[in-house]
């Protein structure tokens, strides 16, 4: 069985290689990361924002770790990228495959996480079947292997914050949550249900070491980006980095298939209904799904459940929040594989929203396709289409066991997501 998802795993990976040869995808941001690495080999991390840049960083700086050193391994090949102009580093070369490498590897890493979660639970067989749903999955293909962006590495901390977070081990949770904020702010997508399925657990002090580890990995992957001042001086420098970045994205939806596309497309989220900026309406949204999230993990906590209330509150952020980007309902749809084994009829669902997402990538990385299909409404549509399988999965949610779910048999010399002592009375 073992060698079976090995083989799985091996052509995962060799298909995306093949896909990432492909000159193609979204250039620009293919250029971001290339011209970012190229600063971190000539002025490391150090000097990083503080030197001219030739694409403004807009980024907080852990994955920059990642976009440096593969940057430094490929000028060992060519020492001449360190002395690259914009007009070089926008041009499509070899580089530009070489860099969609770390997030590939992620994607097929995170085939692994699903099948590593779901085999003690529903056994190896099915936990399979749910990794192959992760690993061809043509959404996960076009954001890494041909978009080329790092959505796939977000997904890879969150999968092992839910891990960690069933498992009972908060420590390494909320170090792995920091570390994928820290990588980019979308990280932060898994915090409410993170934070849901611990209440019940006893940690007690450890909640306090669990915030004091979080904080010196923030400020390790940090501080040699903000050398010199006070030991908090990193920590301002990268909230103000962020507040940059966010005063860059004043829009309800920045091409995202969601509620803002389909209410008010184009408009700024500072634009008021009732008084109320769409921004704050955004975020009163996102806090009443949250709370349904939470209800549902305080009333049941079978695995099943479990899993869909995390996929439901990482894509009620894409679906409800302003400022979504196109790419942002990548983790909810992720999350949503680990469901659809104790599930089976959301696996249509998980389909549908694969294929909306990709559509809805697409009409962002061709400005004139996206163009024409704002024009005949068709982002209004499929938006709509989104938020009705969302409240589908809610009401999924909140439902009872029905005769379609059937519990799975536990697995020998297993214990459950969650012991008995944890289940409410």
């Amino acid at each position: 069985m073992r060698r079976s998802l090995a083989r799985l795993l091996v052509l995962a990976l060799v298909l995306r290689l093949a896909i990432a040869a492909i000159p193609g995808g979204h250039l620009w941001d293919q250029g971001c990361f290339k011209a970012w690495g190229i600063q971190m080999v000539r002025y490391g991390a150090g000097r990083f924002y503080a030197s001219s840049q030739l694409v403004h960083c807009d980024y907080p700086p852990a994955y920059l770790y990642v976009v440096g050193f593969w940057a430094w391994l490929y000028h060992l090949v060519d020492p001449g990228i360190v002395r690259w102009g914009l007009d070089q580093v926008m041009a499509v070369s070899p580089l530009n495959a070489w860099m969609k490498l770390p997030a590939s590897f992620a994607d097929v890493l995170n085939g692994w996480l699903v099948w590593r979660i779901l085999a003690p639970r529903l056994g190896e067989q099915k936990a399979r079947g749910a990794a192959v749903l992760y690993l061809f999955n043509p959404l996960f293909f076009y954001d890494s292997a041909w978009w080329g962006q790092l959505d796939t590495v977000i997904v890879t901390f969150s999968l092992l914050v839910l891990w960690a977070s069933i498992e009972g081990r908060l420590v390494l949770a909320m170090v792995a949550g920091t570390l994928g904020v820290l990588i980019k702010p979308q990280g932060i997508f898994v915090l409410p249900a993170g934070l849901a399925s611990q209440w019940h657990r006893k940690h007690g002090a450890w909640w306090w070491v669990a915030i004091a580890a979080s904080a010196l990995v923030a400020w390790l992957v940090i501080a040699p980006f903000w050398p010199g001042g006070p030991p908090w001086h990193p920590f301002v420098a990268l909230v103000a980095l962020m507040r940059g970045t966010a005063d860059d994205y004043l829009f309800a939806s920045m091409k995202a298939f969601n509620l803002w596309e389909l209410l008010a497309p184009g408009a700024p989220d500072s634009m008021r209904v009732l008084g109320i900026p769409l921004e704050a309406w955004g975020l009163a949204f996102l806090a009443a799904a949250q709370a349904v999230v939470a209800w549902a993990l305080y009333r049941r906590r079978d695995d099943g459940t479990v899993f869909l209330g995390w996929a439901v509150s990482a894509g009620a952020f894409f679906l409800l929040a302003t400022r979504m980007h196109e790419r942002y309902f990548i983790s909810g749809i992720a999350l949503l594989a680990l469901a659809v084994p104790y599930r089976p009829w959301l696996r249509r669902w998980y389909w549908v929203l694969s294929a909306i997402s990709c559509f809805d990538m697409y009409c962002a990385q061709d400005l004139h396709f996206g163009a024409l299909m704002a024009a005949l409404g068709i982002g209004r549509i499929l938006g709509l289409a989104n938020l009705v399988i969302f409240g589908l999965l809610l009401k999924d949610l909140l439902s009872p066991l029905d005769a379609r779910e059937q519990p799975a048999a536990p697995v020998a010399a297993q214990e459950p997501t969650l012991g008995p002592a944890d289940r409410p009375a």
